[in-house]
């Protein structure tokens, strides 16, 4: 597995890769390092899952069109 600093808006890779945060957000224990699941995994462009470092699911992304559409997993953001 390797691991790279998130700089770019799209990502694809056919391995698993861990992608960590550069700048965390203005929030209270914001940031992190976070596993995405996307074509690689799924075998699909448009869908990708965000998971924190332990594995649990934190967001689903979808692309509809030209916008992409991200649903928490959660009714209470955990982070």
């Amino acid at each position: 597995m390797s691991m790279m600093s998130v700089i770019r808006k799209l990502y694809c890779s056919s391995s698993q890769t861990m992608l960590r945060v550069r700048r965390g957000p203005h929030m209270v224990n914001g940031g992190g390092c976070f596993r995405v699941d996307g074509c690689g995994i799924y075998g699909t462009k448009v869908q990708l899952i965000l998971r924190d470092g332990e594995g649990d699911a934190l967001l689903l992304m979808h692309q509809k069109g030209g916008m992409v559409e991200a649903l928490s997993i959660y009714k209470k953001w955990k982070g």
